[in-house]
């Protein structure tokens, strides 16, 4: 549940590759569910899958979207992501610069 004073949702996510994490990232903005995605270069990830330790290479991204929109994309998001079980985690922004979120709600 998301609290009242919510401008913007920040949604953490985890991706095999950069070009996996573009095409996700532009599906969902061609669908109006992000207003940008921000894809960080590769990375280690250490978890436990299956009963083993695992370590792979995961590129991470941002994706920026507005409370209306969250749960449209998480369903969008799920249906889309090759992974089995996916990241998708929501950080609840409490402040944004008021120019950004004019634009943000715009999109």
């Amino acid at each position: 549940m998301l609290e009242k004073d919510t401008q913007l949702c920040l949604v953490y996510t985890t991706h095999k590759n950069e070009k996996e994490a573009e095409v996700l990232a532009e599906k969902m903005l061609r669908k109006k569910l992000l207003v940008c995605a921000n894809i960080f270069p590769a990375g280690k990830s250490v978890y436990m899958w299956n009963g083993g330790l695992n370590c792979d290479e995961e590129v991470f991204a941002i994706f920026k979207t507005t409370p209306e929109k969250l749960n449209s994309l998480e369903q969008e998001f799920l249906k889309e992501h090759p992974y089995e079980t996916p990241c998708f985690v929501v950080l609840e922004s409490k402040q944004v610069s008021q120019g950004y979120l004019d634009w943000a709600l715009k999109q």
